[in-house]
Parts: structure tokens; sequence; C-alpha cells
């Protein structure tokens, strides 16, 4: 009994109210205590959470800003590349301007097509060499030849960017975002031909002006006693040997010299070469089949006869399709087999001393841009970029 009543908190139990009540007291103390703990962790994790979220809203907000600078650069490349195509195409600056303008206009930034009022077009002079600062000026000469209308630069302005964050932190709305692209118009001003010889600038004249090649609309005649619409030239070389003129042939046609050109330079023409020349021709054809060759354009009418030495215009390349398509001055057969790199083909000539080809292109081969003016019958080379 008297340990039951110990048990019981009777009158010989350690146990007593006053203990009770500590006990009790220590039990709410710890509770509270975990109250607090969990308030504070319900505190930090909504600062955490709101941070993330912020983090997370200025990641896109940066991102979507950074989208539209490229549209907008985008924008400004295009309507420079157009302003610069037109110069190209001999169109009048205030052309080039509307171009430039129209382009931008089909392209989009922030969701919206870009507003031709927010595109500023500046036609200028461009200046690649790399001492010139700036490399574009707005001071040019249409038609110049140190200080041509030769460029287009494009500002493209896209206004009311509308911000998400910053609008939140400080109420700023929206923003504008500039872009700024320079494109230039240039002609090859070098080239190296492959074949001695140089076809008129009229040959050129049946090409579509948004085309690069087109039909012939004849033959090239070579005969000294006939009118001539090319000529044999010896592409500055020095001499007018068969021997010479032979190794300016590709090489794959026995051609050893390699000649680089250059557009305003006097190109020496002759007015006949040895008929081994012609034969040579037809047979790199026929064995080795090369079709292509690249040669320089002169103004016929300018030069008069094929006894004088014209300026460079710009480079062409020819295609002839059959060894047939070349007709020697001399008649009688052409052995290929009396080439060391030729075939055992037999041609027929009938001593008309032309050249058919079936295509003439405006030739794109690489050189360097000409500081002496551009006649604009290669095919134009744009330089695009942001530049000083």
């Amino acid at each position: 009994m008297e340990r039951v009543a110990e048990l019981a908190g009777g009158a010989g139990s350690d146990l007593g109210p006053a203990s009770l009540s500590v006990l009790r007291d220590g039990f709410g103390l710890r509770n509270r205590e975990h109250r607090g703990e969990r308030g504070v962790a319900l505190v930090a994790g909504a600062l955490w959470f709101t941070a993330v979220l912020a983090l997370a809203a200025i990641a896109i907000e940066v991102a979507r800003l950074t989208d539209t600078a490229t549209e907008v650069q985008i924008a400004a490349d295009a309507a420079a590349f157009a302003g610069a195509v037109a110069l190209g195409r001999n169109q009048t600056p205030s052309d080039a301007q509307a171009a430039g303008k129209s382009v931008a206009a089909v392209n989009a930034a922030d969701g919206r097509l870009i507003d031709p009022s927010g595109v500023q077009m500046d036609i200028g002079h461009y200046d690649p060499s790399p001492s010139a600062n700036p490399h574009f000026s707005t001071t040019c000469t249409p038609g110049g030849t140190t200080d041509a209308c030769n460029a287009a630069r494009a500002t493209v302005t896209v206004s009311g960017v509308q911000y998400v964050m910053a609008s939140i932190l400080n109420g700023q709305a929206g923003t504008a975002v500039t872009k700024t692209a320079v494109a230039a118009a240039e002609c090859p001003g070098s080239g190296y031909p492959n074949l001695p010889m140089a076809v008129c600038l009229q040959a050129l004249q049946n090409i579509p002006q948004d085309e690069t090649c087109g039909t012939v609309s004849g033959p090239f005649v070579m005969n000294p006693n006939a009118a001539n619409n090319a000529c044999w030239s010896s592409l500055g070389s020095g001499s007018a040997s068969a021997d010479a003129f032979l190794s300016l042939f590709p090489p794959q046609c026995g051609g050893s010299n390699q000649v680089e050109l250059f557009a305003q330079e006097a190109l020496p023409l002759q007015n006949g070469v040895d008929t081994k020349v012609w034969k040579a021709l037809q047979c790199c054809v026929a064995c080795q089949g090369v079709h292509d060759f690249t040669l320089p354009v002169i103004d016929c009418g300018a030069a008069g006869s094929c006894n004088t030495s014209p300026p460079l215009q710009s480079f062409a390349t020819i295609h002839i399709t059959n060894p047939t398509d070349i007709n020697t001055v001399g008649s009688g057969n052409t052995n290929c087999g009396s080439f060391s790199w030729g075939c055992s083909q037999t041609i027929p000539n009938d001593g008309s001393g032309t050249i058919t080809a079936s295509q003439i292109c405006k030739s794109n081969v690489p050189g360097k841009p000409s500081t002496l003016g551009c006649t604009n019958q290669a095919t134009t080379v744009v330089v695009l970029g942001q530049l000083p």
C-alpha cells in the first residue's frame, strides 16, 4: 500500500504538485522553442523563395532583352546589306536609303515589326585600309574614284521595349534598343586568269541585272581579219611567243605561270597567236575536261583594236562545252596526242577563228578590293559588320 501511495503521489512520494508544475512548465518551454524555430524556418524559406523568384525573373528579363538586341542587330545588318547592294548596282544614294529602310521594316523585334521611322540610313564611303580612322565616312562623291559612295550605315532603334523587374523595383517601364551596322559594296580588284585572252565588256550585257550568269549572243571572234569581240593577251607576262601563251593555261593543260591582274591597269592585247595555242585550248577541253575559264574583261569600244593596251575592267568566266566549239584560224585537224598532257582525240577545224561559249558569268574570283573605282561588272563583294 505504501508503494502504491508513493506512485500515486502520496505523502511518501518525491513527485509533489510543485514538481509536476515544473515538469509542465518545462514541456511548455520546449514547445514554444519548437514553434519559434518553425517560424524562423518559414521566414527563411519565404525569403529564399523570393530571392530565387527574383533571380529567375531577372534571368528571364536579361535573356529577353538580349534576344531583342539580337533581333535589332539582324535588322540593322539586313538594312545595311540592302543599301550596299543597291549602291553596287549603280542605284542612287536615295534609292539605297529606301532599300535599306524597306528591308529593315520586314524584320521583327520585341514581338513587332520594325518601325521605319526608327531606321536611319547613312550613305558614305568605306575605306578598308587598316590605317583608316574611321573606316566609314558620310563624306562621299557619287561616282567618285577615291571617295565613291560605296557604303551604307544602318542605325535601327526599337523603342518601348518593356521591362518586368525594373518596372516593379523602380517604376521604369521600358527602354530603347539601338544597333548599327555598316556594309560596303566593293568589286574584286584583282584576279588570276587561266587563259591568255580577254573578252569585251559588251559580252556581259546579256546577263540579267539581278543574275550572275547569262547566255552569249554569238561566238567570240578572234580572227585578225574579222570584227573582233575578244582578243588574245599575254596578260602582261612580257612575251607574245607561243610558249609564253601556253604557260598561262590551266596547270593540267601544261600551264606553269599564274599571273595576278589588277583592275584599271593596262592589259596588252595581241592581234593573233600561233595555231598551236588554239589547238592547245581544244585539247584542254577534250582531254583534261576543263570547261570553265576565267578571263579579263576590256572595253573593246575604247580599245579600238587588238593591238592596244586598254585598262582592265573586271573579270568573267566562260563555259566551253565541247572541243569542237573552238575553231582555229587554220584548217585541218588537231591531233591532241602532240601534247604531253594530251590524248588520242582528233578534232576537225573550219578555220573560222572563233570560240563559242555556252555561258558567261560575272566572275566571283577572290582578289584584293579595288582602290581605283569599280565598274560593277563583277560580283559585288559586301563587307558587313559594326565598324568605327
